[in-house]
């Protein structure tokens, strides 16, 4: 099953949960065999604001990895806000974030890559 895609600088990201496995036997029997505890996927809402300081805001690109007691998110570009510019003064820009369910949040890491 796809969790999510992502698209950024010519690379595409696609996050996958098999519904199915091969598993070979001692015999060197091969069969398909159903996932059990499949993990389940959430929608995540994240939202940045921006400081009003002098200088705040950035047109650098931005990301995020959310960290939770079952598993963290990798890292994910901030990409579709509401807003057509984002990250600037003074401002709250929305994401959504597909992915794994990621139990209860500990950590978020934010990065931006200076571009």
């Amino acid at each position: 099953a796809v969790v999510s895609t992502q698209s950024t600088g010519g690379q595409l990201q696609v996050d996958l949960l098999p519904e199915k496995v091969v598993k070979q036997s001692a015999e060197g029997k091969e069969e398909e065999v159903e996932v059990k505890n499949k993990l389940t996927t959430e929608q995540y809402t994240v939202k940045v604001h921006t400081g009003d300081k002098f200088g705040a805001g950035t047109d650098a690109n931005c990301y995020i990895s959310n960290y939770g007691t079952l598993g963290d998110s990798g890292e994910r570009k901030l990409m579709k806000s509401e807003n057509r510019d984002k990250f600037q003064r003074n401002q709250v820009d929305t994401f959504t974030i597909d992915c794994v369910e990621l139990g209860d949040l500990y950590k978020i890491v934010l990065r931006e890559d200076d571009s």
